[in-house]
């Protein structure tokens, strides 16, 4: 039964992660564009390696989740393990998401004063 955990939860993963990612590095750019409007190359260079950091960090904490996952005897175990470690996932990138929101917020207060 773990396999088909672990199946569920890579497919979940890997398409939020991808989906999620490329979001950002799409609607980001305005971001960083911002912060350096002389220099292009280095605002796209600044938005390349937050994507990289972005993916190291998920791909980081799925390895974590299923190397310590625990036994799943049936079907109940399979949902009730997936649910509980994609939420997390999805918590994790809320809580990153909103702390970047809030530092670039603290950045442009103090740029533009």
């Amino acid at each position: 039964m773990n396999l088909i955990a672990y199946a569920i939860y890579t497919v979940l993963l890997v398409t939020v992660i991808l989906r999620i990612g490329h979001l950002c590095y799409r609607h980001g750019r305005v971001y960083t564009d911002a912060f350096f409007p002389t220099d292009a190359e280095f605002s796209k260079s600044i938005n390349d390696v937050l994507l990289v950091a972005y993916y190291l960090i998920n791909l980081g904490y799925g390895v974590t989740v299923v190397a310590t996952w625990e036994d799943v005897q049936n079907i109940i175990g399979v949902v009730q393990s997936v649910t509980s470690h994609f939420s997390m996932i999805l918590l994790i990138l809320a809580v990153l998401h909103y702390s970047n929101l809030f530092i670039i917020k603290l950045i442009y207060q103090f740029k533009f004063k």
